[in-house]
């Protein structure tokens, strides 16, 4: 399968790309099509026209996930000058899956699911229909 995105589109929207994250962003640009490609396909939809659509949720999935991996998941520091002493926590690890924001979905067409109510007609003993 073809990317919807390339790393020269992603680099455009974004920032210049070195040597070793163009790689590692191809790979992504990759995996990210084959999602949307599969969430497409789940809803019904046909990615054909909306290519463009398509170019400006996979480039901003790899950014997001880009981005994530050069952030350190520090929760708290403590730091003490007595003695010396230092502690660092880390946070949980960043969600590894894709993940798409409300906007992302609207511009896929994708629409969410929403409940709803519906007023059922109620009879009585001789068929007449209850008003409740």
């Amino acid at each position: 399968m073809e990317p919807y995105a390339s790393v020269t589109q992603l680099e455009s929207g974004w920032r210049k790309l070195a040597k070793d994250e163009e790689v590692r962003a191809a790979e992504l640009l990759s995996r990210a099509s084959a999602y949307l490609a599969a969430l497409l396909e789940r809803h019904g939809l046909s990615g054909s026209g909306r290519e463009e659509e398509l170019a400006i949720v996979c480039c901003d999935m790899v950014q997001r996930k880009m981005e994530a991996a050069a952030i350190a998941p520090v929760s708290s520091v403590t730091q003490q000058a007595g003695s010396f002493g230092q502690t660092i926590a880390y946070a949980r690890p960043v969600a590894k899956g894709w993940k798409l924001w409300p906007e992302d979905l609207e511009l896929l067409g994708i629409r969410r699911k929403s409940a709803g109510c519906m007023r059922i007609a109620i009879h009585g003993a001789g068929g007449e229909e209850v008003d409740w």
